[in-house]
């Protein structure tokens, strides 16, 4: 059987043959400068290098872009869930390269990625501390923003400790959520406490014996303070 002329077992074998000539611009370049596919068990390259497929997508996409948002929002659309799963498992499988990328694209421009999150955070405030609060609740207490959010109604907005809302304020104004509270140990979340009883608790460590103790403190002096 003729394997067909062109036509290659590997993409190695491919690469290794000798020049083509770009059948659009006409200059003889390296195989490599074409891209390559499979057909049939056997790889072809294609007629026309990367610089002139590249240039008639792009030319083509400048004439019909609407046409091409709406077909790729479509499709994403239609295959969400396929979508999905490929990126879920793609970047489990490839976390610490993905990680070590990152790192390094950040580290070789800094200020390019530091000024773009400010524009960002700039023009889409509410965005991105929505963004923030999620992420902070996933990273410190597997926690989703939705649980959160469960949690407040069941409590009515209200410490659970103190049954006040929170008054501590941001530098901005603005007023602070309801913090998490957890086992240190173990991890476990608990409720939600304004910062005041939050920061009791920990002061106690956690202790009822001193905890009680403080209560008792508390009667006694101010039993006292009210003259009895």
């Amino acid at each position: 059987m003729n394997p067909g002329i062109g036509s290659f077992a590997t993409k190695e074998e491919l690469l290794a043959q000798s020049d083509k000539t770009c059948t659009k611009c006409g200059v003889v370049k390296a195989r490599s400068e074409f891209s390559c596919r499979v057909k049939k068990g056997r790889w072809h390259s294609h007629s026309e290098c990367k610089t002139c497929a590249n240039l008639q997508k792009r030319l083509w996409y400048a004439k019909n872009t609407e046409y091409a948002r709406a077909h790729a929002r479509n499709y994403h659309w239609v295959n969400r869930e396929n979508i999905l799963n490929k990126k879920t498992k793609y970047n489990s499988s490839h976390r610490e390269e993905l990680r070590k990328e990152a790192r390094d694209s950040y580290w070789e421009k800094p200020e390019v990625f530091k000024a773009r999150s400010r524009e960002f955070h700039k023009a889409n405030r509410e965005t991105a501390l929505v963004k923030m609060r999620s992420s902070h609740l996933k990273r410190l207490y597997g926690m989703s923003e939705a649980e959160y959010q469960n949690k407040f109604e069941e409590q009515s907005g209200l410490c659970y400790i103190c049954k006040k809302p929170e008054t501590r304020k941001m530098p901005n104004g603005q007023l602070c959520r309801l913090s998490v509270d957890h086992d240190h140990a173990t991890g476990l979340v608990r409720d939600l406490l304004c910062a005041a009883c939050n920061i009791v608790v920990g002061l106690v460590f956690e202790d009822i014996v001193i905890a009680e103790s403080v209560a008792d403190y508390i009667r006694k002096w101010k039993g006292r303070a009210d003259g009895n």
